[in-house]
């Protein structure tokens, strides 16, 4: 698997390759289904990790609970003179679903389906997008 994974950092996918094609690869001939499977969920969990800023669990490659799922910040959240929210509860809540997984966009690999708190550039930004399906919760 360590070579799998590898092999799925140095041609950087930004979607899962068939065992197909990763077979064509020298020293991947045996590699199954299975192994394609874990090695990309793995992969993406990378993916994740690193767009993530380092004050959020996970950010900074502490190990972090593995099945979380994906931590969301709106974009004043990153800004150091920014007021932070007296209220987070507050904040619209939205569902993106991603068409291909691991597509990326505003500065995060996406996969499946997530509930995100979005500010409005962020939300015009997924919204122009083809590749999103925004639907507010």
């Amino acid at each position: 698997m360590d070579k799998l994974l590898a092999v799925l950092r140095e041609k950087a996918f930004d979607k899962k390759p068939t065992v197909d094609d990763l077979k064509k690869i020298e020293g991947l001939e045996n590699v199954t289904g299975k192994e394609r499977d874990e090695a990309w969920k793995k992969y993406q969990e990378e993916q994740q990790a690193e767009t993530k800023p380092e004050g959020e669990p996970g950010g900074n490659g502490d190990g972090a609970d593995k099945n979380q799922t994906t931590a969301t910040t709106t974009t004043t959240d990153s800004k150091p003179d920014a007021k932070p929210n007296a209220k987070k509860d507050d904040s619209p809540r939205y569902r993106v679903t991603v068409k291909r997984d691991g597509f990326r966009r505003l500065g995060r690999a996406w996969t499946g389906r997530t509930e995100v708190a979005l500010s409005d550039d962020e939300l015009a930004v997924l919204q122009a997008d083809p590749m999103f399906n925004v639907d507010e919760l």
